[in-house]
């Protein structure tokens, strides 16, 4: 991760690319909570099979995750990776999209879609956030899960 601070990076997840052989991780992170490192957001990375060092870090999901005691988030987190596409796919808490009405909100799982950058930028993240399972489809409607 490439974050100076002092937040905690939690639940590493990995997926090699069969087709190229490059390395995705996304993981829970919470730089974005500073100081309290309770709300975490998903972040992902990629190192290229003939790179030395990850690309830079992406924030994925848009709504902040509260951890909470006995809180197991961190143990439905996942990542695929084929023909550099990444789909991550974790659990959220927050209710940034405003649908989340449980009291206190209960976890819900979502997914996601990025590609490979052209050489030399970053990886790209597809249409934000493609699906709250159960809620609603892919954004542009060319994305199905």
């Amino acid at each position: 991760d490439d974050d100076e601070g002092t937040m905690s990076q939690i639940f590493p997840y990995l997926a090699v690319d069969q087709t190229t052989g490059d390395l995705a991780v996304a993981w829970l992170d919470a730089r974005d909570d500073d100081p309290a490192n309770e709300k975490t957001h998903l972040y992902a990375s990629v190192r290229l099979n003939d790179a030395p060092d990850f690309m830079d870090n992406v924030r994925v999901s848009e709504g902040a995750a509260d951890t909470v005691p006995g809180d197991t988030h961190g143990e439905y987190i996942g990542v695929a990776f084929d023909d550099g596409i990444i789909y991550p796919a974790w659990v959220d808490n927050s209710n940034y999209y405003g649908d989340n009405a449980d009291t206190p909100p209960k976890m819900d799982p979502f997914t996601a879609k990025a590609k490979l950058p052209e050489p030399g930028a970053g990886v790209q993240l597809l249409a934000g956030v493609l699906a709250r399972w159960g809620c609603r489809a892919g954004l542009d409607g060319a994305d199905s899960l």
